[in-house]
């Protein structure tokens, strides 16, 4: 798959390492630069939570790893109580990524 140039990850990149002011629309215009053959809304995880709507087992919404890099962060989330015997588990947060999202 070939990506525009320049890339999206390169323009969101440059700009995390400027000032800025407004990160959401400067990430909207370059997506509707990118995909301009594309409607492109931005919509509040907390109005539609779209993987949390896929956790929940209602589609299936998968991190695309091939192609321009994601951004993630992985936390460590600790047992509820400290006498669990589990061991606790680690989570993904995707700052910057692309997802093959299917209901």
């Amino acid at each position: 798959m070939d990506f525009p140039t320049p890339s999206l990850y390169a323009s969101f990149t440059k700009h995390s390492s400027a000032d800025r002011i407004a990160t959401d629309h400067t990430i909207l215009d370059l997506l509707r630069q990118v995909h301009a053959d594309c409607t492109i809304k931005h919509i509040s995880v907390r109005d539609c939570d779209l993987l949390g709507f896929a956790k929940a087992g209602h589609a299936s919404a998968e991190l695309i790893t091939e192609g321009e890099p994601h951004v993630a962060k992985h936390v460590y989330h600790a047992p509820k109580r400290r006498l669990e015997s589990s061991t606790g588990y680690l989570d993904t947060n995707v700052t910057y990524g692309r997802y093959k999202y299917i209901l």
